[in-house]
């Protein structure tokens, strides 16, 4: 029977191994930027899951894992460029850096495996104190993207994203995962089903469009459990959300007003009153 400092040593050649054969099937560190073929991730993607360390107890200040400021963000990705949608971050993206793939597991400094040479800086715990699930078995490749205005830029983990099959791997600081997968190219029937009656001009410029959709939703699903669970310097929190709506419902078709609205009701939600997990039941299906 092994050792379990043995077990720990195999595993970790494993790992290195893995590492390694990605790296050769790409051609290497040499390798030109001809000899990559770009992951065909261009198009839109939104943000479904945010991951934070559990288990950790001297961990930094984590994100909510239902922070409805990063859920249901929208980005497009295309060849030279990544935006938000709703935002006004203009970032370019640069796919010649991109040299070979890597376990997911090298973006955790505690894996003991080679730093990408794109990522700055690595999530300090280990990736077991994240749910990775099938996505820690995925090989990824490493981009690089640069913001003109560093102050705004998507992240302040250092100006990269990974690419994996299935999803885009996206740090947020201080010590929060997110992912992204590819936004849905037609309304889901969630959608469909809460915008088949509407009559308001407001609510059709937000069904028509499935980030603001999804912020409506977010903030019809947790209204009164926010109220029930508001601190009480928050005691008028129903009045104050009322207002909310009000105040968008008086935008009619303006956009811009609208998107402004309803990032002003979902901030009061997903910053003033605590974690709203419990109430998600039926948003972002």
């Amino acid at each position: 029977m092994k050792s379990p400092s043995t077990w720990l040593d195999a595993r970790l050649l494993r790992e290195l191994l893995l590492t390694a054969s990605f790296a050769l099937l790409s051609g290497g560190p040499q390798a030109s930027a001809a000899a990559i073929k770009p992951q065909p991730f261009f198009g839109d993607w939104e943000a479904t899951q945010l991951l934070v360390p559990s288990g950790v107890s001297n961990a930094q200040r984590s994100m909510n894992a239902d922070d409805a400021n990063v859920i249901g963000n929208k980005y497009s990705f295309q060849r030279n460029s990544v935006t938000r949608i709703l935002g006004s971050d203009e970032c370019t993206l640069d796919t010649s850096l991109a040299r070979h793939r890597f376990s997911v597991k090298a973006l955790f400094a505690g894996s003991g495996l080679p730093r990408p040479q794109l990522v700055q800086r690595r999530f300090d715990q280990r990736a077991e104190h994240y749910a990775l699930g099938a996505l820690a078995r995925e090989p990824i490749t490493v981009y690089a993207y640069r913001c003109k205005d560093q102050d705004t830029r998507l992240n302040s983990m250092g100006n990269w994203f990974a690419v994996s099959k299935e999803a885009i791997i996206w740090p947020q600081a201080p010590d929060a995962l997110v992912l992204l997968k590819r936004a849905p190219s037609k309304p889901t029937v969630a959608q469909v089903a809460s915008c088949g009656h509407v009559t308001l001009a407001a609510d059709r410029v937000i069904c028509a469009d499935r980030e603001l959709w999804l912020m409506r939703t977010y903030t019809e699903a947790v209204r009164q459990c926010a109220i029930s669970n508001a601190p009480p310097a928050l005691a008028n929190l129903g009045e104050l959300l009322d207002s909310y709506v009000a105040k968008r419902n008086k935008c009619e078709s303006d956009r811009e007003c609208i998107v402004y609205t309803l990032q002003e009701h979902v901030g009061v939600l997903a910053q003033r009153v605590p974690s709203t997990a419990d109430c998600l039941a039926s948003v972002r299906k």
